[in-house]
């Protein structure tokens, strides 16, 4: 397995720039806006984050890379017989960048570090998060990347596994992803990215600019059609909706489309074939391009474009709307993803498992309109049942009978990534 190169970034939230946000590694909704007058647009921003990871296979994806990166600090942990400096990964890169003798003490360490390395590596890759490794990182690397961890999930978690004995085998029950850049003579960046000319600056697109499309809609803060034109970051991906629009984008009915495809494109982009879990739902001839939500999102809006797929009040539905798009592309359709998820065994990403259950009832459950309407009793009950922790400025809300589970998941999560990488590298 190869070492990756870690750059120092924050630990992974879904930041807004009132200053709230939503991370799903440490469980909870941060609200540092003082702004009343916006509070419930905020809000609805946030808990759109969490319920698009709790009802996605992305989301889940996600939760199972957190779990391992937690496990693989605690392990390394455990396996220490003499003191050792945190953070640990800097220090060990930089007496293995010296050849310095001290680097004697990290060997029994290095293959935490190690699975360390590549998951998180992955999961920047997949967020599409705009560090220098990552955009220069090609489809291979990605590849490779993903084999390794895949592997190590299926270990962690083989009760997720449609058969155990496939825990240790590294392709006989998940589907073969393949490398354009090693099938052909030109290389691939494992990240698309949008294009900033005033800025001269590229935004890489990923996971967190479906997370954020998303949370704009529920905001109410979506741009005009003059608007839209020109406003890039977090509503990037409607702008590349507008253009492909073409003409009919002039109108109100026709804007309204493409607010409402792209929301659905944004949860179609989420359902990912990756990980113990999902990875066993992956077709024998994939490729990066058919896993990373960025590249989903805009494959899917191709198909869109040229069949014209628009939602309207006319249809299609937005089941019709995945369906379709997974024939086109050869991708798992939706319905398979759910089953295995409702599948889940209880105590196992419970939360996940009856996202998945109510999603088979109810397929666009979890989709949210606005911060101003209601939502349904469904939703509400799933909230009430599975709430995360919230942080209105310096007061702490717990869920009552979780306070301990809940505060737990989160040192520990804190606590990891202290001992990686520390405050700053």
């Amino acid at each position: 397995m190869d070492f990756q190169e870690i750059e120092y970034a924050e630990l992974l939230h879904r930041k807004h720039g009132g200053g709230s946000w939503f991370s799903h590694k440490v469980g909870m909704i941060w609200n540092g806006n003082d702004d009343v007058s916006n509070y419930a647009s905020i809000v609805a921003h946030e808990v759109d984050h969490f319920l698009l990871h709790s009802a996605t296979p992305y989301g889940h994806l996600l939760d199972e890379l957190n779990a391992l990166q937690m496990n693989q600090c605690l392990r390394l942990l455990n396996s220490i017989d003499r003191p050792i400096i945190c953070p640990v990964y800097k220090e060990y890169t930089n007496a293995k960048r010296e050849n310095d003798r001290s680097a004697e003490t990290y060997r029994s360490i290095e293959r935490y570090l190690r699975v360390w390395s590549n998951a998180v590596f992955l999961e920047r890759l997949l967020e599409g998060v705009s560090l220098a490794s990552i955009a220069d990182a090609t489809d291979s690397q990605a590849v490779r990347a993903l084999q390794n961890v895949e592997l190590e999930l299926r270990q962690l978690f083989p009760n997720l596994l449609q058969d155990p004995e496939s825990r240790g085998s590294e392709d006989k029950l998940f589907g073969e992803v393949y490398s354009l850049s090693e099938l052909s003579d030109t290389t691939f960046r494992a990240c698309n990215h949008f294009s900033q000319p005033t800025a001269g600056t590229r935004e890489l697109i990923g996971g967190k600019d479906i997370f954020e499309a998303s949370a704009q809609f529920c905001e109410n803060t979506l741009p005009n059609r003059e608007g839209a034109r020109s406003v890039i970051g977090y509503l990037g991906l409607f702008l590349l909706a507008v253009e492909k629009r073409g003409a009919q984008r002039e109108s109100a009915d026709g804007f309204k489309s493409i607010v409402m495809t792209v929301r659905a494109l944004c949860d179609l982009a989420l359902f990912v074939p990756v990980g113990a879990g999902y990875g066993q739902l992956r077709p024998e001839i994939t490729t990066w391009f058919d896993l990373q939500p960025g590249w989903r999102f805009l494959h899917a809006l191709e198909v869109v474009a040229e069949h014209d797929l628009w939602i309207s009040t006319y249809g299609p539905s937005l089941l019709e709307l995945h369906n379709r798009i997974c024939s086109e592309k050869n991708w798992v359709r939706p319905s398979t993803f759910l089953e295995l998820g409702a599948s889940i065994p209880i105590g196992a990403f419970d939360r996940h498992k009856l996202a998945c259950v109510a999603r088979m009832e109810t397929y666009d459950c979890f989709m949210v309109l606005a911060a101003s309407d209601t939502p349904s009793g469904q939703l509400q009950s799933f909230f009430t049942e599975h709430c995360p922790m919230f942080r209105f400025n310096s007061e702490i809300v717990l869920k009552p009978g979780e306070e301990k589970a809940q505060l737990i998941n989160y040192f520990l999560a804190t606590f990891t990534w202290q001992v990686m990488v520390g405050p700053n590298l």
